[in-house]
């Protein structure tokens, strides 16, 4: 009579956490990342307008944030008021906003929002272009 011998089979499973942690690590490390957007394809200029000086208003906010329009301070909540009257007398002025560099950004972005309800649609930023550094 021959004896049978059960051999247990099993599998170690002590590893199987090792093995994907580092197959983790290797994907992770050798996969690139393409960062996906929305392709905006801007249009092109077909031709230019000069802008008289009459269809630009300039507001000055200084570095203590003080706000001036046509010379004089105002509080930036006449703003709306302001720009209201004037878009009655034109509709196509464009505002230029002069800002120090050094004033609060809560002064410039209660302008904007100003020149937003005063539905000011075209607003620039006049800022001072760097001189080019000519280097061979």
């Amino acid at each position: 009579m021959k004896r049978r011998v059960k051999v247990k089979r099993f599998i170690p499973l002590c590893s199987m956490a090792d093995i994907a942690f580092i197959l983790l690590i290797f994907f992770m490390v050798t996969t690139t990342l393409h960062e996906q957007g929305l392709r905006v394809e801007l249009p092109k200029a077909e031709k230019t307008e000069k802008v008289e000086v009459e269809e630009i208003e300039d507001i000055f906010i200084n570095s203590k944030g003080e706000v001036m329009i046509d010379g004089e301070f105002i509080n930036p909540r006449d703003i709306k008021q302001i720009f209201y009257q004037k878009r009655q007398k034109n509709e196509r002025f464009i505002v230029a906003l002069n800002a120090d560099k050094n004033c609060p950004y809560g002064t410039v972005s209660q302008v904007l929002d100003e020149l937003k309800l005063a539905r000011a649609i075209q607003v620039s930023f006049i800022v001072e272009k760097e001189p080019q550094n000519n280097q061979n």
